[in-house]
Parts: structure tokens; sequence; C-alpha cells
């Protein structure tokens, strides 16, 4: 059986667009046939898609919204087994480290994407360096150094 390749939690904080502590509801699932082209013959296959709504209780890096509430999206060719997401509904508040799509919707791709809250204290250094290096990126002058002019 595939598994999936190892991604560590540092990297999937630098990847996330958004990181909130929430519970996931209301999901749905559900398939659709899908067709291709291959070599002039067309074949056939179906796709499975979810969707459920993550209720936000804190928001730790990212936008946040007045509903607190984000709109998580995933889907996978059916009948393939690993390496596959799928997400179920949540009892308890965990941490999610999520993409943002255009379309205003979230993605959690990978198996890590949710995490435990007991893994809060090793996510907000990670939280922390991040913040800081899209601060140096934005501003201007860097942290420490001072405006040109200034005295």
């Amino acid at each position: 059986m595939a598994e999936w390749a190892y991604v560590p939690l540092e990297e999937l904080v630098k990847e996330s667009d958004v990181i909130v502590i929430a519970k996931l509801s209301s999901v749905e699932k559900w398939s659709e046939p899908r067709e291709y082209i291959r070599n002039g013959e067309t074949l056939s296959y179906t796709m499975d898609y979810g969707q459920g709504t993550l209720v936000i209780s804190k928001w730790l890096y990212g936008f946040p919204n007045k509903k607190n509430e984000l709109l998580l999206k995933w889907e996978g060719v059916s009948y393939i087994i690993c390496p596959r997401i799928e997400w179920h509904e949540t009892q308890e508040d965990g941490i999610w480290l999520l993409k943002m799509e255009s379309d205003g919707t979230v993605r959690a791709n990978y198996p890590d994407r949710h995490v435990s809250l007991s893994e809060l204290d090793n996510l907000k250094p990670l939280i922390l360096a991040k913040m800081k290096k899209n601060f140096e990126k934005s501003s201007p002058v860097g942290i420490h150094q001072e405006a040109p002019g200034m005295p």
C-alpha cells in the first residue's frame, strides 16, 4: 500500500495561507463521473468530492472573516485507496494548516495539515517565525533598521 511522503511540520506551516483552531462540521461527500481521451480512446473514471465547514474558535495566522467559518474542500479519484485525503467531522477543536483557493475556499491536501491541539506549543514558534519573515518582506525597512533620514 502506498504511503504519504513525510513533510515536516515546519514546511507545512511555511506553505500555509491560513492557520486556525477549528472543528469540522456539516461534511458532505459525493461522486461524479468523468471522462478523458487518451490515444483517441475515451476513458471513464469517477471523482470523489467532499466539503465541510470549519467552525473557527481561534485564528492563529491569516486574515479572519466575520463569520469565523471557512469552507474546506477536497477531492480524489474513486477506488484509489492511498495516498488520498478524506476528512470527517470532528467533535473537538484541532489545528488546521490550510491553503487558500482563489474562490475563498480552503484545502488541507496532506494528512498532517490537521493536527491535535497538543501540537500548539510546537507550532507557536513556527508561526511566529512565519509572521516575522512576512513582516520583514513587506516592511519598507528592516525590523532592526532605522528609516532613512531618521535621527
